[in-house]
């Protein structure tokens, strides 16, 4: 049986390469276990590794993912046939949102034993994301937002939440602040998610919504702050946004942020890191299978925290029982 380990060379600013080498290559080694090394680089991502390896080869896959939320969410966007991909995640990442749901963080040995049985453990849910127009993205290279116009529909699949409004803008920060990196290099990684609210919550723009559920309801919000849609219970390193989310009920669950006062969730917050945030007036929480979102405005989009592109009309559904796991 041949494994394909995939490794994000710069994930938590540089350690998990070092991770790989000192407690994941010994083991395939020691096993005599067949295995191809991939890095991932700005000019190929994990989702292009994915799409080569899967178009080179015939039948399943082992995919071997060593890193975090961002490398899981790359990785599963190469993926053109989920019956072709069985992956496995080895958590060395800042957030390790997804690990931390699967109960999966501090057990590399054990989850490597569970690699080498090579057999699928359990199949999930993955969430999808269609942008249906686009004005803005990011350009990772110079660190900079760069004006679009996409009419076309553009897929982005998920596994732990997807985020509009604040949710997302908070990762847009993060991500051209710097921020993450300097907190990663001091082990607190964990904490810029939380750095980066803090500092946009008094400034964070309004935008009224339309949701078309798939069952016809339809939710008008004049003053909406943020949607989250999660397939999972965490988010941004830890925050609970989803405390019944689940990923395999065949549904995406929703928090809805639409406060008085932006000093209201401001106390919200934080109290979202053991999903408690439900208790405040104006944050309140849905659920469905699928909705259509209509925004008065481009808003950022984020997938896992990974931001590809602001818009102002999307759908997100849930795509049941897609993701082989040998884990």
């Amino acid at each position: 049986m041949h494994y394909h380990i995939l490794v994000n060379p710069n994930g938590a600013s540089g350690k998990t390469n070092a991770f790989f080498e000192r407690s994941v290559r010994p083991r395939f080694d020691a096993g005599h276990h067949p295995y191809t090394v991939y890095y991932s680089a700005p000019d190929k991502k994990m989702d292009v590794i994915v799409k080569e390896i899967l178009e080179n080869s015939e039948g399943p896959q082992n995919i071997i993912l060593v890193g975090g939320d961002g490398t899981f969410n790359d990785a599963i966007n190469g993926v053109a046939d989920f019956s072709r991909a069985r992956f496995a995640l080895i958590p060395s990442g800042s957030a390790n949102d997804f690990a931390r749901d699967l109960d999966l963080m501090n057990q590399t040995d054990e989850l490597l034993d569970r690699v080498f049985e090579g057999s699928v453990k359990r199949v999930i849910d993955i969430g999808q994301l269609v942008y249906h127009n686009q004005t803005a993205r990011i350009n990772y290279r110079t660190k900079t937002v760069e004006p679009v116009n996409v009419k076309e529909d553009i897929v982005r699949y998920f596994n732990n939440g997807a985020g509009i409004g604040f949710d997302a803008e908070i990762c847009e920060k993060v991500e051209l602040s710097g921020a993450k990196n300097i907190l990663n290099k001091i082990g607190l990684g964990k904490l810029v998610y939380l750095y980066e609210a803090i500092g946009l919550i008094f400034t964070a723009k309004r935008f009224a919504v339309t949701m078309e559920f798939d069952d016809g309801r339809v939710r008008e919000i004049p003053n909406c702050l943020f949607i989250s849609g999660m397939n999972h219970k965490y988010e941004g390193g830890g925050f609970m946004f989803g405390p019944h989310a689940s990923d395999t009920d065949g549904l995406i669950d929703f928090t809805i942020a639409y406060p008085k006062h932006n000093s209201v969730f401001f106390r919200a917050f934080p109290s979202a890191y053991k999903g408690n945030h439900f208790r405040y007036k104006g944050v309140d929480e849905d659920r469905a299978k699928e909705v259509r979102i209509r925004c008065s405005s481009p808003v950022w989009v984020q997938t896992d925290g990974e931001i590809y592109a602001m818009c102002s009309e999307m759908t997100m559904r849930v795509l049941p029982a897609c993701l082989q796991l040998l884990i």
